[in-house]
């Protein structure tokens, strides 16, 4: 699957263009795809053009916000900074309905809590240890 996060201003419009072409000319589905983005105005402007490709929220804190957030555009994750996870928080998250896709855990220690943790996904620099 591919995460495509949108970094930039006004990024949404081309995004769901990009992801259409993929859809209609390599025969992908739109479960192959998460878009996600610190710009939560970004990931709205992408929801109002399409409701039919998953969010994700990125988030370095406030996991109560993002749920919040991510509920009002039926996100279907959370990206949250790894330090700030707890088993508790990624137990809530989950709960409510959201896979967590942390990032970007590159040290074996980390990535072994965060296993520990049961998130959903690890983003990180080295796939290969994963």
């Amino acid at each position: 699957d591919v995460n495509i996060e949108l970094k930039g201003k006004d990024t949404a419009y081309e995004t769901v263009s990009l992801i259409d072409n993929y859809i209609e000319k390599y025969n992908w589905n739109y479960k192959n795809f998460i878009v996600s983005s610190f710009k939560n105005e970004e990931l709205i402007a992408l929801y109002k053009i399409s409701k039919k490709i998953p969010l994700g929220v990125l988030i370095e804190s406030n996991l109560d916000e993002a749920i919040t957030f991510a509920k009002s555009i039926n996100a279907v994750a959370i990206h949250p900074d790894y330090t700030m996870l707890t088993k508790e928080n990624v137990k809530k998250a989950q709960a409510e309905g959201f896979a967590v896709n942390t990032w970007t855990v590159n040290t074996p220690k980390a990535i072994e809590r965060m296993t520990h943790y049961n998130v959903d996904a690890i983003i990180s620099d080295f796939p290969d240890k994963l």
